[in-house]
């Protein structure tokens, strides 16, 4: 047997606080307006005129504990995004690490997205703007960095096909600055070197040839063969 006890709405009339005498015990839970009133004309009962002790049918228990839990789920994310903007999944991820389960997760995530509280797009661009801007990193560096983060490739394409993203030359010539003499780069040992640093930061091998060439003022005539995998040799991520 299932008894609504008592409910009491909230100072802002925007939520509703049940007591319900269940067959495990007293338990308390809160509900969004919308969705108490949903219940109640299931039930075919007009709140205006709803004097509890009322019982009420099993049936209704598991979709209270539903709307209950996303509702807090709800509280959650929005909490966790005032820490700072975070992607679709991340946040997602989030919430199960909170112990919320997958089905509140992923209703948090779409109430959320649809009043654009989380916009992968934005947040992909926003984030691909400072690795780029701050971390002097290439185009690869970034499209790892941003898949790891649970934007979807798609997304990260349209978020990097902007004019801030044409060409990495700024970010190369600062790295080559801040790391290298022109004199340095002239043998081959160093420049070798250089040419693999710079690629598991995420730059392509032509871009890397042209900057070294202008820093340099000296032709690069190394393979491209001979960096096979020096992309992908460095792992870390950056918050």
């Amino acid at each position: 047997m299932l008894t609504l006890k008592s409910f009491k709405y909230s100072e802002r009339g925007n939520e509703v606080s049940l007591t319900l005498d269940t067959d495990a015990g007293e338990a308390s839970y809160t509900l969004t307006a919308n969705s108490f009133a949903s219940l109640t004309r299931s039930l075919g009962y007009s709140i205006e005129l709803m004097r509890p002790p009322l019982t009420l049918p099993d049936e209704c228990m598991p979709q209270i504990a539903r709307d209950a839990e996303r509702l807090q789920c709800n509280k959650k994310g929005l909490l966790l995004l005032s820490y700072g903007p975070c992607s679709s999944r991340m946040l997602r991820d989030k919430l199960r690490r909170a112990g919320f389960s997958d089905a509140a997760a992923d209703f948090t995530v779409g109430y959320l997205s649809d009043r654009h509280a989380i916009d992968d797009l934005g947040y992909a661009r926003a984030r691909a703007l400072a690795l780029k801007e701050r971390k002097s990193y290439g185009r690869r560096r970034i499209e790892q960095d941003l898949y790891t983060r649970g934007i979807p490739r798609e997304v990260i394409r349209e978020a990097l096909d902007s004019p801030e993203f044409a060409d990495f030359n700024t970010e190369l010539d600062a790295r080559l600055r801040k790391k290298y003499t022109p004199e340095s780069l002239r043998g081959p040992d160093l420049k070798h070197r250089a040419v693999a640093a710079l690629m598991r930061q995420g730059f392509a091998y032509g871009e890397i040839k042209e900057a070294l060439e202008r820093f340099t003022s000296a032709e690069v005539d190394f393979d491209e063969t001979e960096f096979d995998g020096a992309d992908g040799a460095e792992e870390e991520t950056e918050n």
